[in-house]
């Protein structure tokens, strides 16, 4: 008996050493993952950090972490997503009902230069099919949208602009999965070949060789597409995005889906070893 219970107890201190638990996940150390991203992103919303919530749990305000003031706000009480807490590996996120959305506006959000590229993760659950809803998109003064992420008929849309037309272009994965939480990646390295990658979980789902309009974003919208379409609002949880107005090296890209699977639990291509 006693033999049993300090094999027991080694193999837990095994496992805890390794950095792993022992039902088989990640082991999230606050301390060692919570920051651990490449250096100047432009947006960065965390649901465990920055939100604003009443007393009814209606988000007003959710702080930009990047330090570039994106703060996203919803000021009409109706319209406010709600924060919910322990949705995924403990944590918290912000639920969007299907009738609410935040927004950032009357600033240059975001520049989009095609010789320095654009990256943005985002780790967020849909409750179901919709037709064109928004999870994130940049919006340009003249309704021009040069970035949107959305979920279409249980398929994820990425659109772009490129050059020379303000033409708009589209990566579509045809099975994500509903009432599951996904690391989502839309990246832009520009290049001989300037690449477009769509990735789900680390995964490449499509790759393109285009090269995006340079412009500037004034609007940013998350949880709410800007696109003619009824609802335009997404059924679903967000949990973080993270935004850089520059190409990351295929390094910085694994280190940010790495930190998102290390903090979430979410199986990740990168990231499995």
């Amino acid at each position: 008996m006693i033999m049993k219970v300090n094999i027991l107890k080694f193999i837990f201190l095994f496992f805890l050493a390794a950095g792993c638990s022992p039902g088989g996940g990640s082991y999230y150390d606050d301390s060692e993952y919570n920051y651990n991203i490449p250096a100047g992103s432009k947006v960065w919303l965390m649901a465990d950090k920055g939100v604003v919530t009443d007393d009814l749990g209606r988000v007003s305000i959710w702080r930009d972490q990047s330090g570039s003031g994106n703060d996203v706000i919803q000021s009409v009480s109706a319209a406010m997503p709600r924060l919910k807490s322990g949705m995924i590996y403990g944590k918290s996120a912000v639920y969007f009902d299907g009738d609410n959305y935040m927004s950032v506006a009357g600033k240059t959000v975001f520049t989009h230069s095609n010789s320095a590229g654009f990256a943005a993760f985002i780790v967020f659950r849909m409750e179901e099919a919709g037709t064109s809803q928004g999870i994130f998109s940049l919006v340009r003064d003249d309704n021009i949208k040069p970035f949107i992420l959305h979920n279409l008929n249980k398929s994820l849309r990425f659109s772009f602009l490129v050059t020379p037309l303000d033409a708009d272009n589209y990566y579509v994965n045809s099975d994500y999965g509903l009432q599951k939480f996904r690391i989502v990646s839309c990246l832009y390295t520009p290049g001989t070949l300037d690449m477009i990658n769509f990735k789900v979980d680390g995964t490449v789902k499509n790759v393109m060789s285009r090269s995006i309009t340079s412009t500037s974003s004034t609007t940013m919208f998350i949880g709410k597409s800007p696109v003619n379409s009824s609802p335009p609002y997404i059924n679903g949880y967000i949990a973080e995005i993270v935004m850089y107005d520059r190409g990351l090296t295929d390094a910085e890209v694994k280190q940010v889906e790495c930190y998102l699977w290390h903090k979430y639990n979410i199986n990740c291509a990168e990231c499995s070893y």
